[in-house]
C-alpha cells in the first residue's frame, strides 16, 4: 500500500510539472493573441443636433483609449463616408462641418494605438437618424433616353430566359442571373455598369433557380446559390467565360460557433449568399429559419447567428459591406413596400430601408459606393387589330371592319440606383 501511495505521488508530481511547462510555453502566445484580438471599449452618443451644413454631437468619455473617430455620409450605410479624428481623449463634444452633405448621417467609435501594429477600433455608436424608416428614392438606369431592360438587352425571348434572380457587381461590372421557369435552368448576363451595355451572355447553366449570386475578388470567382430544391448547392462560376467550374455542397456542423445539434441536423441550405471582401467571409440566409450562417473563403462554416428581428415578407437576396448585412424582401401578400432589413455582424437589427412596391425586388448589390436594386415585373399587354371581312348581300359586296383584341404576356427586368437612404 505504501509503495502504491508513493507511486501515485510521483505520477502526480510529474503530471503537475508537465502542465506547468505547457502553461509557461503557451502563455506568451495566448496573451499576445488575445491582446491583438481585443478591441477598446466603445462610447455612446449622449445628444446631437443637426444643422443645414453641420452637426453637433456629445458623447460619453472613455478611459484607456487613444481617441475617437467620427464618420459621416449622405447615406445610413456610410458608403463613401468622410471621417474626423479626435486625438484628445478628454474631448467629449464636437461640431462637424458637413460640406453641404444632405441628408447627413453620422456615427462614432473609439480607437487605440498599439506599438508595431495597426490601431484597434471599437464598434460604432449610431446616431438616432441612422434608423429612419422613410422610403428611399430609386432612380432607373437608362441607355440614352430609354430604360435599361435586361431581358431585351440580353436578346432573350419572353417565355425563356426572361426572369431576373440574383445579381452582384464589382467595380464597373455587374453580373445578373436570367431564369427559365420551364426548365429550371439559367443564363448569366455580364453588364458594363457605366454604359449599361450587355458585354456577354452565358450558355445554359445548370444552376437551378439561380436564386442569388456574389463575387469574390480574392479568387476572381462568382458563387451562385442554387435556390429551390437545391438549397445546399452553390456553383463556382468563371466571371469571364461565364462557365461553371465547380459545384459545392454547403454543410453545417453542430460544433460551428452559435449552432446546435438541432440546427445542424435540420440544416437545409441557404436561400441566398453574399461575400464580404473586407472580412473575407461569405454570409448566407438559412433556409427555413430567420438565421444567418457565415463561411470562410473555402465555404467552411465558421459562425451561426440567430437574427433578433424578422418579418413575414418573402426573402429574396442578401448583400454585405463594411459592418452591415442587408437582407432584401418583397411584399408578397404582407406589407406595403419592398424592403431591406439591415443587421450588424452580430445579428442585431439596425434599421429598415423601404423601397417602392411597383415591382418585385429580386436583388440588392453595391459597387463603387453605390447601392443598386434589381426588379422584376410581369403583366399582360393588350393589343387591338383592325380586321376586315367581305359580306355579300343581294349581289353587292361590302367591307365590314371588326376589332380583334388579344393579350400577350410581358416580363421585364430593371436596375435602379438607390439614393437618399
Amino acid at each position: 500500500m505504501k509503495l502504491k501511495h508513493l507511486h501515485n505521488i510521483k505520477v502526480t508530481r510529474i503530471f503537475s510539472i508537465l502542465l506547468i511547462v505547457c502553461m509557461i510555453m503557451t502563455t506568451p502566445y495566448l496573451t499576445e493573441s488575445a491582446s491583438a484580438a481585443s478591441s477598446p471599449a466603445g462610447t455612446s452618443i449622449l445628444k446631437y443636433s443637426m444643422e443645414e451644413n453641420s452637426f453637433d454631437v456629445t458623447w460619453k468619455e472613455v478611459k484607456n483609449v487613444s481617441g475617437y473617430q467620427i464618420q459621416y455620409a449622405d447615406n445610413r450605410f456610410f458608403l463613401n463616408a468622410k471621417a474626423k479624428t479626435i486625438d484628445d481623449v478628454s474631448t467629449t463634444s464636437c461640431t462637424v462641418s458637413t460640406d453641404s452633405i444632405s441628408p447627413c448621417y453620422f456615427r462614432i467609435r473609439t480607437y487605440l494605438k498599439r506599438e508595431d501594429s495597426a490601431a484597434a477600433y471599437s464598434g460604432w455608436a449610431l446616431s438616432g437618424n441612422c434608423k429612419v424608416s422613410k422610403e428611399a428614392i430609386i432612380n432607373q438606369l437608362n441607355v440614352g433616353s430609354k430604360p435599361f431592360e435586361l431581358t431585351s438587352a440580353s436578346r432573350q425571348s419572353i417565355g425563356k430566359y426572361d426572369t431576373l434572380q440574383g445579381g452582384c457587381a464589382y467595380k464597373d461590372t455587374g453580373w445578373f442571373i436570367l431564369y427559365n421557369r420551364k426548365v429550371s435552368k439559367c443564363k448569366i448576363a455580364k453588364v458594363d455598369l457605366n454604359t449599361m451595355k450587355v458585354i456577354k451572355v452565358s450558355g445554359v447553366l445548370k444552376i437551378s433557380h439561380g436564386n442569388c449570386m456574389s463575387y469574390n475578388p480574392s479568387t476572381n470567382k462568382l458563387v451562385v446559390a442554387h435556390g429551390p430544391k437545391q438549397y445546399k448547392k452553390v456553383s463556382i462560376v468563371d466571371p469571364t467565360k461565364l462557365t461553371v467550374t465547380k459545384c459545392v455542397t454547403l454543410r453545417l456542423s453542430a460544433k460551428t460557433p452559435g449552432a446546435s445539434k438541432k440546427y445542424a441536423r435540420k440544416f437545409k441550405g441557404v436561400t441566398s449568399l453574399t461575400y464580404n471582401a473586407e472580412k473575407k467571409t461569405y454570409v448566407g440566409r438559412v433556409r427555413g429559419y430567420n438565421h444567418l450562417v457565415m463561411y470562410n473563403s473555402n465555404l467552411k462554416p465558421v459562425k451561426y447567428i440567430r437574427l433578433k428581428y424578422g418579418t413575414k415578407q418573402l426573402y429574396q437576396s442578401i448583400d454585405s459591406f463594411d459592418n452591415y448585412i442587408l437582407v432584401a424582401q418583397s411584399p408578397n401578400k404582407y406589407g406595403k413596400y419592398n424592403q431591406i432589413l439591415v443587421y450588424d455582424w452580430n445579428g442585431n437589427y439596425q434599421s429598415t430601408v423601404k423601397l417602392s412596391k411597383r415591382y418585385e425586388l429580386e436583388t440588392v448589390f453595391h459597387s463603387n459606393g453605390q447601392l443598386y436594386a434589381g426588379y422584376y415585373t410581369s403583366y399582360y399587354k393588350t393589343y387591338y387589330l383592325d380586321r376586315f371581312k367581305i359580306k355579300v348581300y343581294k349581289g353587292k359586296k361590302s367591307k365590314i371592319k371588326t376589332i380583334f383584341k388579344y393579350s400577350k404576356l410581358m416580363r421585364e427586368n430593371f436596375i435602379f440606383k438607390v439614393t437618399d437612404l
